[in-house]
């Protein structure tokens, strides 16, 4: 869960590469089992060229493999970190604004939340001419 100010009470972050942290929540047998906050390492990144801003997202969902996500909850996703994530079998759900992590969460377990099935800013690089 990408958000601005973490916590359980907190909604998410409107963007997924610029979230200042991920929330990563263990469920077993439904009941939340662990709650690990990250903060993100790559907010502050420089941008030396207009073609970093776009790893940004790529870098985060490699972090997110690496620490084991296996769900992300998002309401915004580039196509660079979407691709990514589904590659590494990282399934996508439709996070709502405004709506707490912790009622998020309830929505998973009961099934409530629906699949992103495509980036939410695709092709955005396009307008920098760089490829």
């Amino acid at each position: 869960f990408p958000q601005d100010e973490p916590g359980l009470e907190r909604p998410l972050s409107i963007h997924f590469g610029r979230a200042k942290y991920f929330i990563i929540v263990r469920l077993s047998k439904n009941k939340i089992t662990s709650i690990r906050t990250l903060k993100n390492p790559y907010i502050k990144v420089e941008r030396k060229s207009t073609f970093e801003k776009f790893l940004i997202g790529a870098n985060i969902a490699e972090m997110l493999h690496k620490n084991g996500v296996t769900d992300v909850v998002t309401i915004n996703i580039g196509e660079i970190a979407f691709s990514i994530l589904l590659r590494h079998n990282i399934l996508l759900w439709v996070g709502k604004e405004g709506v707490t992590v912790k009622e998020l969460i309830e929505d998973f377990i009961n099934d409530n939340l629906v699949r992103l099935k495509k980036p939410t800013h695709e092709e955005a690089w396009k307008k920098y001419n760089i490829y």
